[in-house]
């Protein structure tokens, strides 16, 4: 009975195939919406997870000011170069962050180690060109704090911390600023400002981070102090690396700035880089799910033109109806002939959705955003699912008035 009612569904669609394909046309309309849509927020989600995670999932960092919030690309780290340099609200403005800072903070319990940033604009030429950017005086554990990888050469030694090195290390866009080749870079020299420097390394792309990289050049900090930066400068920031539960730290090092600069009121500010991975997390995935929400309004309209296509052919119908009645056909065959009818149609329309939004959300991503998508294997299951239920939902009310047709009006229906 299940195989013949499946045949006879089949035949009757392809008797109507124009009605049956304008009918099923929200069905594929929505199913391709959801999956091409939650194909192209997965590629979107992964990109900034993928991202913020240069972040450093156990980083914190310190600057000077109360910081109400923040956002990428401050105009001191370099506009452009994919820093994450918070732009702060500042409650006292004579607020700074010195040497006394990082000595206390490398004190304090779950503090693995601890870096200071001075960042300023200036001019670096190299051997053919230069280029107007930021520099990064830093030591050399904010290698291990940020976990930054090198195209070629290496980072600031350790020797470099005392000063007597004159080293350099390129970001990834800078290098081709000055037109230089990574490799090729290595063992040149370059001015900041007038002051020689010997490049060492060139970094890899970096991309998202509180340290502006990509579009800078690093160099001791001790070295550059009194030549390319003030003598004894204030921080524009310290990074931290947090041996522990980041939270924990973070309240740790608050409490041990607040005593060492004696304040009752922060005049300093504390971001967590798990915070801003978390956040940016939620917010792709809350997106993800509006737009698949929205999306999935087209099903509705497919299950309204499902059920008034079965509506219709009750009506068209009513004499077979009526004979398949006369000559023992059951209310429950009739309700499960016209029910499958409808099951057959949105799961026909699954199908194609699934397929159309397949090839559009990995083209669109591919295309528009230069993203690398693939098709959810949840998204197609659950579209396919819901199709299902589509139908059903779609074709119960007409299959149950087909069932309750009386035989013998049935019959001399016309």
């Amino acid at each position: 009975m299940i195989a013949q009612s499946w045949t006879l569904a089949i035949d009757r669609i392809r008797a109507n195939i124009l009605r049956s394909s304008l009918t099923i046309l929200g069905v594929i309309i929505g199913v391709a919406a959801v999956v091409g849509l939650v194909s192209i927020g997965a590629a979107v989600e992964a990109s900034i997870d993928d991202q913020f995670s240069s972040l450093g999932a156990n980083s914190l960092t310190v600057q000077a000011g109360d910081s109400a919030a923040a956002r990428v690309g401050d105009t001191e780290g370099g506009v452009g170069n994919g820093s994450f340099a918070p732009d702060l609200a500042i409650v006292d403005s004579d607020a700074t962050l010195t040497s006394e800072d990082l000595d206390a903070i490398a004190q304090t319990p779950g503090v693995e180690a601890s870096a200071a940033i001075v960042q300023q604009r200036v001019t670096v030429a190299g051997p053919s060109a230069e280029s107007t950017t930021t520099v990064v005086a830093t030591t050399s554990n904010l290698w291990m704090i940020e976990g930054w990888e090198t195209a070629a050469g290496s980072f600031l030694p350790e020797r470099a911390d005392d000063g007597e090195l004159a080293v350099a290390v390129l970001g990834s866009s800078l290098v081709d600023e000055l037109g230089l080749e990574p490799a090729d870079a290595i063992g040149t020299t370059v001015t900041v400002d007038g002051q020689t420097y010997g490049v060492i390394g060139v970094l890899g792309e970096v991309g998202v981070s509180f340290v502006p990289a990509d579009d800078s050049i690093i160099v001791p900090l001790a070295n550059a102090e009194g030549s390319v930066i003030d003598r004894d400068p204030d921080y524009s920031q310290i990074r931290v690396l947090a041996g522990e539960d980041p939270e924990v730290v973070s309240d740790a090092v608050a409490e041990t700035l607040r005593s060492t600069r004696d304040v009752t009121e922060d005049d300093f500010s504390i971001i967590e880089a798990t915070a801003i991975i978390d956040t940016a997390s939620d917010v792709s995935g809350t997106l993800t799910m509006m737009v698949t929400i929205i999306g999935a309004v087209s099903l509705v309209v497919g299950a309204i033109g499902i059920a008034n296509m079965m509506l219709v052919a009750v009506r068209e119908r009513s004499r077979e109806i009526g004979i398949r009645r006369a000559v023992g056909a059951s209310r429950a065959a009739i309700t499960g002939q016209f029910l499958v009818e409808a099951v057959v149609l949105s799961i026909l329309g699954g199908l194609i959705g699934i397929a159309v939004g397949a090839v559009l959300g990995v083209g669109l991503s591919s295309t528009l955003l230069g993203l690398t998508a693939t098709v959810s294997e949840i998204a197609v299951v659950g579209a396919l699912l819901v199709s299902v239920l589509v139908g059903i939902a779609a074709g119960i009310g007409p299959a149950w008035q087909a069932a309750s047709v009386d035989p013998t009006v049935a019959l001399r229906y016309e």
